[in-house]
């Protein structure tokens, strides 16, 4: 793609200007019409190496008496440390402002309208120039979060914004020259996929000026793992039949009968999460989330969930497998069960040293039939982040003695999501 053009009449204020920041950072790269900032002309803000992560660097130049605000790529050479591999590519400058599509994980800044305000509206003393600038992501699986706008630098000095953003706590972020919060921007092709700020540069003079600048956020993604992915499996075993496999069957079945431990089920759900560890930073997570369809039921419908720990035999991809585990065999096995419903054992575990360990438990109201349940909580979240082999496994029981309920397995022939595992955390 071509470099920016640069009109040769002048414009009015309102004039848009579309600058794209997109992948595949350029060789080289200056302010439109005016020369790169150095850092002899002007203060560099303080950065720090925490706080929001840094996805891209840009440049910028405002020819006020023509209402022009550029936004261009930064050099390469000049890029600070810490730049994930997304960078900036330069497109054509449009006047109309309209967004256009742009390769997955970039970002675009779009420039709505500009104006010299004056006045309470501009600021204070001295006159502004207005531009309100869109921050669009491209990222498909990833929200961008802590999302801000920093200038680093601007040159001459004297045009630092004055309705920068308050410097959030916990954050090494400056408000010295210009900062701009954008909060959370959704996922691609969302409703909340952008964000828009008025930036307020001060106007002492009409005299041509530029600045540096850099796009930064928490890039937050989620992944979904069915047990239908790799590694996965799905199976369950039946009291009454110990020996017997129903790995290939296309419901898990969920049932619990104090008394009759024969009628009891165990049922068991293991998770390749290999995919999510090379999306993201398994051990920063922030959120996880077990998800299932059932067949539906009156009343009250109580899970009791359990994780089985990593490193133990039965976490190994040949610990169990989908067309041999059975109730016997299954890991954490304490046998057929009794009144108490405890047919999980906990530690120090079964004869091959394995043992789940409690996750918690989630009750449903008058399941729908094919509705989904949705189980979530701060030991599942642990439990995950402490794996180490991309493998875990879930075993579940009914909480409660009613009667049946069937899980929909990745072998149903409904078209039903398989057992899934979903997981939220920082963006590797």
């Amino acid at each position: 793609m071509r470099a920016p053009t640069h009109p040769q009449a002048p414009r009015p204020a309102s004039a848009a200007l579309l600058a794209r920041l997109r992948p595949a950072l350029l060789a080289s790269a200056i302010v439109a019409c005016g020369g790169s900032p150095t850092a002899a002309e002007a203060p560099e803000a303080p950065t720090g190496t925490s706080g929001p992560r840094l996805i891209t660097e840009f440049v910028g130049f405002v020819d006020a008496a023509r209402g022009m605000l550029v936004l261009r790529p930064q050099a390469a050479a000049q890029r600070s440390a810490g730049v994930i591999a997304q960078g900036l590519a330069e497109v054509n400058v449009v006047q109309d402002g309209v967004p256009s599509a742009g390769p997955d994980n970039s970002v675009e800044l779009v420039t709505e309208s500009t104006a010299i305000k004056t006045g309470a509206q501009g600021c204070g003393a001295f006159d502004a120039f207005s531009g309100m600038v869109t921050l669009r992501s491209f990222f498909p699986n990833s929200t961008l979060q802590n999302t801000y706008i920093e200038l680093t630098r601007v040159t001459p000095i004297g045009h630092e914004a004055c309705n920068s953003s308050p410097v959030p706590p916990g954050l090494e972020v400056s408000d010295a020259l210009g900062l701009f919060a954008y909060g959370t921007i959704a996922a691609k092709g969302g409703a909340s996929d952008h964000a828009t700020r008025e930036w307020k540069l001060l106007l002492p003079t009409t005299t041509n000026f530029g600045f540096i600048g850099r796009v930064m956020a928490d890039v937050v993604s989620t992944v979904a793992v069915p047990t239908a992915f790799g590694r996965g499996a799905d199976a369950y075993g039946q009291g009454s039949v110990p020996t017997t496999n129903f790995g290939a069957s296309p419901l898990i079945t969920t049932r619990s009968t104090p008394g009759n431990p024969p009628n009891n089920y165990k049922d068991y759900l293991r998770f390749d999460l290999s995919a999510a560890a090379a999306e993201i930073d398994l051990a920063s997570a922030s959120a996880a989330t077990l998800s299932f369809a059932v067949t539906g039921r009156n009343g009250t419908v109580t899970f009791d969930f359990y994780g089985l720990p990593d490193g133990l035999p039965g976490d190994a991809a040949s610990g169990w497998t989908e067309l041999g585990l059975t109730f016997g065999n299954g890991p954490g096995n304490a046998g057929k069960g009794g009144a108490d419903l405890s047919f999980f054992t906990t530690a120090p575990g079964d004869s091959n040293g394995n043992f789940l360990s409690s996750l918690g438990q989630q009750s449903v109201l008058n399941p729908a039939a094919n509705a989904t349940v949705s189980f979530s909580s701060a030991a599942l979240l642990n439990w995950i982040k402490s794996d180490t082999n991309g493998l875990v496994t879930v075993a579940l029981r009914r909480g409660d003695a009613a009667g049946i309920i069937h899980l929909h397995s990745k072998e149903n022939t409904l078209g039903l999501a398989a057992p899934t595992l979903t997981v939220v955390g920082p963006r590797r």
